[in-house]
């Protein structure tokens, strides 16, 4: 059996693996053995046992959560879309609705992609919050690059309102404009 088959043969155990996560425990020394052991980033393994938790852990609406795992097991899915799932539960805004949304996103799952999936979760969660505001473009943020380019220059992207960003400019423009100075000078 090749490499391709073993790992699609596996792909389909995602609830025997969130099972045995949780058994392994939750804390950070458990994840980082069970990184260790499995040969993967922490930070997924963190992913996986949060989702190992939210399935296994307790809850006011266990019904719910038998329905949800039932399918998933029926269906074999797998560990990155019930950590998908999971994920896109959490962001739910109304905590009682999780379980409940739960359940939908794994009926939904059945006959669809993972992308599929994110895409679906992503529309029913900005009908339910509503818009999300990191889409928004009246959000104010600025990203700075953390390392410089091959050039030695790193970056700044902003969102700002027009009046702030223009004054901004101004400054940076006048700015460049000395430094150009200066640089040709000496």
């Amino acid at each position: 059996m090749s490499i391709t088959a073993q790992l699609a043969a596996l792909a389909g155990h995602g609830i025997e693996l969130a099972k045995e996560i949780f058994a392994h425990g939750t804390s950070l020394k458990s994840k980082e053995d069970l990184a260790a052991v499995l040969g993967f980033d922490p930070t997924r393994v963190g992913r996986y046992q949060k989702t190992a938790k939210a399935l296994f852990g307790p809850t006011d609406q266990p019904q719910l959560r038998a329905q949800a795992i039932a399918i998933a097991q029926k269906n074999n899915f797998s560990i990155d879309v019930l950590a998908l799932i999971n994920c896109k539960v959490g962001r739910l805004a109304d905590a009682p609705l999780r379980e409940e949304f739960r359940l939908e996103l794994h009926r939904f799952a059945v006959d669809n992609s993972y992308t599929a999936i994110k895409q679906f979760a992503n529309d029913q969660l900005e009908k339910r919050n509503g818009p999300n505001p990191a889409r928004q473009h009246s959000l104010r943020y600025a990203r700075f690059s953390h390392h410089p380019d091959a050039n030695g220059m790193r970056y700044l992207i902003t969102s700002l309102p027009d009046e702030t960003m223009t004054a901004i400019e101004a400054k940076l423009v006048d700015k460049a404009k000395a430094h150009k100075s200066d640089t040709i000078s000496m």
